[in-house]
């Protein structure tokens, strides 16, 4: 399923949002940044990446950044 990198960006702030409001299951302790693991960010094959290539450039760590600034 295609998706955009605004998509994987919001997809990402959701799962550090659910960290930081549930405390009691995160391995880390507050207020340490919640650790929130993005899986297969190199599955170019797959379509799961957030890697620079030349179709996409650096869209997808740029709208990751652009979020993680906003936080």
């Amino acid at each position: 399923m295609p998706r955009t990198p605004p998509e994987v960006a919001a997809l990402l702030d959701g799962a550090i949002n659910w960290a930081n409001e549930n405390p009691q299951l995160r391995p880390e302790s507050a207020p340490a940044p919640p650790l929130v693991l993005i899986e297969a960010w190199n599955e170019l094959g797959e379509g799961s990446f957030v890697v620079p290539t030349a179709a996409d450039g650096t869209t997808y760590g740029d709208a990751i950044a652009a979020m993680l600034l906003a936080h």
